[in-house]
């Protein structure tokens, strides 16, 4: 698969995926959004700001490297040793404590 095939796949699962969150979120009331579980979790609205707060991370980090790609020229700026995680690895490494948003 070609890379700009590999971005337009990547890209359409994000779109559905922030697709699926409105569906999703369509059906929660503010007050079921605010609330928090007894064991420390965050509440439905805590982890909707923490993604959208990634997102505008990761917009602007894209955005930026967009920039200094298209000013040097160099478009193959991909890391030499990316680290590829499997799911449960990512999973497993989410669990420890993060204080909400």
């Amino acid at each position: 698969m070609t890379p700009e095939a590999l971005f337009d796949q990547a890209f359409a699962s994000a779109i559905q995926d922030r697709q699926n969150l409105s569906k999703f979120l369509e059906g929660i009331s503010q007050e079921a959004a605010r609330w928090r579980p007894p064991d420390g979790e965050w509440s439905i609205a805590e982890g909707l700001e923490h993604i959208l707060r990634t997102e505008e991370f990761f917009r602007h980090r894209l955005l930026r490297l967009l920039q200094e790609a298209e000013s040097s020229g160099n478009w193959n700026n991909a890391s030499a040793n990316p680290v590829k995680m499997s799911a449960a690895a990512l999973r497993r490494r989410e669990q420890g404590f993060v204080p909400a948003p």
